[in-house]
């Protein structure tokens, strides 16, 4: 039980005498302080709705070190312990001018001071040993403290990815592009076909140190939503494919349009909403270019004899696969099952077996900060210099 003369005069500030409930509270909040601090989510269970005004400002100051969508206001000091608490707010969310911190004059506010100068970027000022609960708590704020920054949300793309000032929390977006597979090597030609293939699901790995041997696999796979994906992209975390191509796939045995135009008849593209086009540079099997006909009641696929230089009878005797992924007029969504991907504190490597990835992080974002706080600063000493002249 906290019975020493700084606790006494906080519940005396208040103006009537608490229980250990009360303490309980407070000792809540700081815990869910300490958490937000180190990057912790989801946070301890912390009381709801303030009771005692103290709670007013570590709800703020939780609010602002969480990063609430809007951060909850912080009241004026009344006491002077009030004072300590707007004063960490202010440092938090990068108020200038911040509220003036005290000098501490006794034990409770030794750890509230150093809080304070550790996000104030100030000395580290020596804390005597705690002889209370609430001291003890309070230096647990401290050290938590100590390695806390404002989170900035950033992103970062590539083939893999490598962050180095990653907050110990879970991802905002984490995005792998579907491309379609080809095997082979060289152009792709009726002299020298390039199978292609799709993907059923794909695999991120998340590391700190390019070793698959401690890395967190996470993987997607949406065969029975979405068959295999020819292009596209899916978000891990939201659950979110995006299918923005399909395989058109036809053997010149069958081919039944014309000399002039070898093709296929009734293909079904103009269900799904194509038009009459001429696709060039598309990934293909036999080369790069694919002709539509989709006037009137014509839904038509061709191959032209100008690119080509074969008739349809040259195309038929070859009896081969034909392959081209072709562009959704519409793309198509399908929702998977969401994940939470949990980045490491610091380094953490990406890498997968999609063409390239695309991840949306909560960064260390005090270098942010006092860039941010030396502008407000440079244009406060401007107008200043301004009014004076």
């Amino acid at each position: 039980m906290m019975k020493n003369t700084n606790e006494h005069a906080l519940r005396e500030a208040h103006g009537e005498e608490k229980t250990l409930t009360a303490q309980d509270r407070i000792e809540g909040y700081l815990n869910a302080i300490k958490a937000a601090f180190a990057g912790e989510t989801p946070l301890p269970d912390h009381p709801e709705g303030p009771v005692w005004r103290i709670e007013l400002f570590l709800a703020a100051i939780l609010s602002a070190i969480h990063g609430d969508s809007p951060v909850m206001e912080c009241p004026e000091p009344v006491w002077r312990i009030e004072e300590f608490g707007r004063a960490i707010y202010d440092a938090i969310v990068g108020v200038s001018p911040a509220w003036p911190c005290p000098r501490p004059t006794s034990n409770i506010e030794e750890p509230l001071y150093a809080i304070y100068t550790s996000l104030a970027d100030g000395e580290e000022p020596a804390i005597p040993s705690p002889s209370w609960d609430i001291e003890r708590w309070l230096d647990d704020v401290y050290e938590a403290a100590k390695g806390w920054s404002p989170a900035v949300l950033r992103t970062v793309t590539g083939l893999s990815l490598h962050v180095a000032d990653a907050l110990s929390r879970p991802a905002e977006s984490l995005t792998a592009t579907l491309s379609p597979m080809q095997a082979g090597s060289g152009d792709p030609s009726p002299d020298n076909i390039r199978p292609i293939s799709g993907r059923t699901g794909l695999s991120v790995y998340v590391s700190p140190t390019q070793d698959e041997t401690d890395a967190t696999a996470y993987t997607a796979e949406w065969t029975s939503q979405a068959g295999t994906v020819y292009g596209g992209t899916v978000d891990l975390i939201s659950g979110v494919l995006t299918v923005d191509s399909i395989l058109f796939q036809k053997n010149t045995a069958d081919m039944d349009n014309n000399e002039n135009y070898p093709g296929w008849k009734n293909v079904g593209l103009k269900a799904l909403g194509f038009e009459t086009k001429v696709f060039r540079n598309i990934v293909g099997n036999v080369g790069d270019a694919l002709s539509t006909n989709m006037n009137g009641v014509n839904d038509i696929v061709f191959l032209s004899t100008e690119i080509y230089n074969k008739t349809q009878s040259e195309w038929k005797a070859l009896a081969i696969d034909v392959q081209f992924v072709l562009p959704l007029p519409s793309p198509q969504t399908y929702n998977l099952t969401p994940q939470v991907i949990r980045l490491l504190r610091g380094e953490n490597n990406l890498w997968s077996d999609a063409d390239s990835l695309s991840l949306t992080y909560y960064a260390d974002g005090r270098a942010d900060t006092v860039e941010s706080l030396n502008n407000v600063a440079d244009a406060s000493d401007d107008l200043l210099g301004d009014n004076e002249r």
